[in-house]
């Protein structure tokens, strides 16, 4: 068989008899059913979920069996529709908006608090810098990242302190959605079935464990990411029909082929545009880039890289575009970000010395084995996803057909980890890489190019691979849900702490080797510059307050131990502490000579000393610069000069390329 007729072959079978048997709309209308009791299964019984009752594997643990079971019904729902004979957009797409809703949203309809610690304190940048007009000091990498906080805070004064909290509270879905849009409108250019692209975004959405999508630049950040790829490959793609053989010398002997010779592009061609459209479309990407830029510098630095590795690989017809965007990354970390990246990378490279190979460095004991079970079940999810990008890579090879953009958005991201040399920036590697892998990974089960009716074989492995994705999915996404939830009483112990911060106060929190830097209590969204945070190493023996009551003691008055149900968790899942931990430490601490209780809510406290009267305040530390300024020396500001003339010379040549008629029209294909 000739590889023209192995291309022109019928890519699925005939229709079943059975089906054919029933009206057109019979099918679809009973998955819709399905998907609708499904998602009322999934969505009553969480009102009665009880959080307190989480154990090591997060939320899974309480998770009612009918919840478990609406997931499964809306997964089977969205992968037999692709079995249909043909699309039914509408259907395709509300199932996968209930499935993300559902997903993404699980713990935004159990509890009535956002509950990631990290999104209180983007919430509280924002708002510092809705009142001061530049970002707080000591906000740490965050600091140079200005641009998300900045629309932040001027929507904030439209949302008020109430519709921020549910923002935050339904951000991780909304976001997961929003990813979705510019997802579509990138795999739409592929010379795929539409069963394969609907199945690689349900991969995306099942395989994004991270959990970036909360309130934070980097979930803003990806959005830009995704944003900026969709387009570039739209309007900006050269996607030749047939990759021709090289030779030595044109015409003469020795030819040689090369290994993608006679393969078809696995792209459509670009959509045409006129050049004027084209102008506006290359000021929209300049523009994406610049936000990703002061937004989120990871995600602007891979799209730089994506840009350039596209060009080599001749899939972009603006070559020296990449030029340009790495001028930009150059002069940001030069003149406005570049001590604190500095300190930044610093810190990643000290964090990999003293990874010592776990996932979770120093956990031992059976509360924290599962725990680490739960986690590396995300670890799990990659292999499957990778596992079945290469599958589908050579499902594709054997159908002849070079899938070159994915491959180099999938291999790119790891940069992102070079960057950071840690584990987190592994997982931000494997984020940013997810949308080619979940294309690659569509191809294993649906690996041809022409419309039509799918094998029921083949759809049955697809929803067995589904089902398997979308149980580990909640047992990864959610595996800290212990100890990453906002109970009222945490607010209002915070509160009392910022209502006596008027002077400056300290504040300790309990941490452990294991359990990490970030305390979980929702830190910083009021009082910024005002409460110092200390970590306190919390004693494996809880009779033991000694130490910390004398760190106390040190510090002076207006110094507070805060002491959460979250944190407690966190000690117990992470460190491996004890089940009774909490509570015979705050015993412990309310018998001890000295040691007052100004405020008691539930599994919330704060502890304070008596202090003697007249009792003097020691001064808060002083506070690093909000933003790094460049000095005011002649060097710095004739290079500003020159980096400006520079980014203005390298856009209008830019525009005046575009402005060229494409010469790629006719041989595109």
């Amino acid at each position: 068989m000739t590889r023209q007729q192995f291309r022109q072959r019928p890519a699925v079978g005939a229709p079943s008899p059975s089906l054919a048997a029933w009206p057109g709309w019979v099918p679809p209308a009973g998955l819709c059913l399905v998907c609708a009791a499904g998602l009322a299964l999934f969505l009553v019984p969480l009102r009665g979920v009880d959080l307190g009752r989480v154990n090591g594997l997060g939320l899974v643990s309480v998770l009612p069996a009918a919840s478990l079971l609406g997931a499964g019904l809306l997964t089977v729902a969205f992968v037999a529709a692709l079995g249909l004979a043909r699309p039914y957009p509408a259907v395709l797409a509300a199932m996968l908006t209930a499935i993300v809703v559902c997903f993404d949203g699980a713990t935004a309809v159990v509890a009535a608090r956002p509950g990631q610690a990290t999104a209180y304190q983007a919430a509280g940048i924002a708002q510092y810098i809705a009142a001061a007009g530049h970002p707080p000091p000591g906000a740490g990498p965050y600091s140079g990242w200005p641009g998300f906080f900045a629309l932040i805070a001027f929507a904030g004064d439209e949302l008020g302190t109430r519709g921020l909290i549910t923002v935050l509270r339904w951000w991780p879905a909304v976001m997961s959605l929003l990813w979705l849009l510019p997802l579509f409108l990138l795999i739409r250019n592929m010379r795929a079935s539409w069963q394969a692209r609907w199945f690689a975004a349900f991969l995306f959405c099942v395989g994004n464990w991270a959990g970036q999508s909360f309130f934070s630049p980097e979930s803003y950040g990806y959005l830009l990411y995704l944003l900026f790829l969709a387009i570039l490959l739209t309007w900006f793609r050269t996607a030749p029909g047939t990759l021709r053989p090289r030779s030595r010398r044109a015409g003469g002997p020795g030819r040689r082929r090369w290994r993608g010779a006679g393969l078809l592009s696995g792209e459509l061609p670009y959509v045409p545009v006129s050049p004027a459209q084209q102008a506006i479309l290359l000021g929209l990407l300049l523009a994406i880039f610049a936000v990703a830029t002061v937004s989120y510098p990871l995600a602007a630095f891979l799209l730089a890289a994506a840009c350039l590795v596209l060009a080599l690989a001749r899939r972009s017809v603006l070559t020296s575009l990449p030029v340009l965007l790495f001028v930009i990354l150059a002069g940001w970390f030069s003149f406005a970000a570049a001590p604190g990246w500095a300190g930044r990378l610093l810190a990643n490279v000290r964090s990999l010395a003293s990874a010592g190979g776990s996932t979770v460095p120093g956990i031992s004991g059976a509360a924290a084995n599962v725990h680490v079970r739960a986690l590396e079940t995300g670890l799990l999810i990659a292999v499957i996803i990778i596992g079945l990008a290469v599958g589908g890579r050579r499902q594709r090879r054997t159908r002849f057909l070079d899938d070159r953009c994915m491959l180099v958005l999938a291999c790119t991201p790891i940069l992102a980890f070079a960057i950071g040399l840690n584990q987190a920036s592994l997982a931000q590697a494997y984020l940013f890489a997810l949308p080619a892998l979940s294309m690659l990974a569509a191809y294993l089960f649906f690996p041809a190019t022409q419309p039509g009716r799918a094998s029921w074989p083949v759809v049955s492995a697809a929803a067995a691979c589904a089902i398997v994705l979308t149980g580990a999915f909640f047992v990864a996404r959610y595996a800290s849900t212990s100890f990453e939830q906002v109970r009222s009483g945490d607010l209002k112990a915070m509160g009392y702490v910022y209502a006596h911060d008027s002077r400056g106060a300290r504040l300790l929190w309990l941490s452990s080797p294991a359990a990490g830097t970030v305390p979980a209590l929702p830190w910083q969204y009021r009082g910024l510059g005002k409460v110092d945070y200390i970590p306190v190493q919390a004693p494996p023996n809880p009779g033991d307050v000694g130490h910390i009551v004398a760190v106390i003691r040190r510090s002076g008055p207006g110094t507070y131990l805060i002491i959460t149900r979250s944190q407690v968790a966190q000690l117990q899942q992470a460190a491996n502490y004890p089940a009774d931990w909490g509570q015979r430490f705050r015993e412990q601490m309310s018998v001890t000579p000295g040691v007052r209780v100004p405020f008691a809510d539930g599994g919330a406290a704060v502890y304070t000393l008596r202090w003697p009267p007249h009792t003097p305040r020691k001064p808060l530390p002083a506070a690093p610069a909000a933003i790094p300024r460049p000095s005011a020396r002649l060097w710095t500001a004739a290079g500003l000069a020159v980096w400006a003339l520079l980014v203005i010379a390298l856009a209008v040549r830019e525009f005046m390329e575009v402005r060229r008629p494409r010469r790629d029209a006719a041989a595109a294909g």
